[in-house]
């Protein structure tokens, strides 16, 4: 995921850590969401020009294609990852006040930000014990976990949370402050 863009010597640098995978010189990836095709023509870390980095890694690339890229940008290669408007999750509810269907916050996953809404508690469990509360359930009581649809304002770039873990886990706001953390566990067809 991209963290940002700086101009260095006149020139975009596109900084961001590599979540799987690798990069290299002469790579040409894919941008999400907007599925540009992009070609890296530098790898760099901390002012040290490298011909490839791997998981983990800070980088600052330049691209020698002309690519709409941004902070929240996914950078690419085959296998793509998911791109969708709804996922299925699973969350730990974290606030005094409890979560409703239909409830709108914000989700961050990676360094991506969109509006999104409950659309559904399938399930509610009891933290301390995984017991089953309640199916089709109208609301999470603080510290509860809940199987919920979320269904969000644009299309974001994720992966399932045991595939890639960096794509796969979020938090929730509302009003600015943190309310829940959760998983990505599944991408409805």
């Amino acid at each position: 995921p991209l963290q940002d863009v700086y101009d260095v010597d006149s020139e975009p640098m596109y900084v961001g850590r590599i979540e799987s995978g690798s990069l290299s010189v002469g790579d040409e990836v894919v941008a999400l969401p907007g599925n540009d095709i992009a070609t890296i023509s530098s790898v760099e870390i901390w002012n040290d020009t490298r011909e490839e980095a791997g998981v983990g890694e800070s980088v600052g690339l330049r691209i020698a294609t002309e690519a709409k890229l941004a902070r929240g940008s996914v950078l690419s290669k085959s296998p793509l990852p998911k791109l969708g408007k709804t996922v299925l999750a699973t969350l730990f509810w974290m606030d005094p006040r409890p979560l409703s269907a239909c409830k709108s916050l914000q989700l961050k996953c990676a360094t991506q930000e969109v509006p999104c809404k409950i659309e559904e508690i399938e399930r509610r469990f009891n933290s301390s014990t995984l017991e089953l509360i309640e199916e089709n359930a109208s609301e999470l009581a603080e510290s509860e976990v809940g199987e919920v649809k979320l269904v969000l304002e644009r299309e974001v770039v994720y992966e399932l949370f045991h595939e890639v873990e960096e794509l796969g886990r979020f938090v929730l706001l509302f009003e600015n402050q943190i309310v829940a953390g959760g998983i990505i566990n599944e991408c409805p067809s």
